[in-house]
């Protein structure tokens, strides 16, 4: 992920989405993942409300993260565009080693 001039790569515990109950990725990072795949896009790929919760958590969690790294995003990290999905404000895509 790519904010101004700093670069992140950090997984997904690193990041805070983690689910307490199973110590794996909770659902938003799922969400955040889908996003990386479609380069910062993302038209909802499960139901509407489901999509709405989770981009809201991935909003909360990058905020957070954002703050403890001493920059800020601006705006709204993941603003719905109508007619396109969800947009980052932001730069995200997986890594060369994520489909391997």
């Amino acid at each position: 992920m790519v904010i101004g001039d700093r670069t992140w790569t950090h997984n997904y515990a690193e990041m805070g989405f983690v689910d307490g109950r199973t110590g794996k990725a909770n659902s938003a990072w799922v969400a955040l993942r889908e996003l990386a795949r479609k380069s910062g896009t993302l038209v909802g790929f499960v139901g509407p409300e489901k999509v709405k919760k989770q981009m809201q958590e991935i909003r909360r969690i990058l905020r957070e993260h954002v703050e403890r790294e001493h920059f800020e995003i601006s705006g709204d990290p993941l603003p719905y565009v109508s007619g396109s999905g969800y947009q980052a404000a932001f730069k995200i895509d997986c890594g060369p080693s994520f489909d391997s």
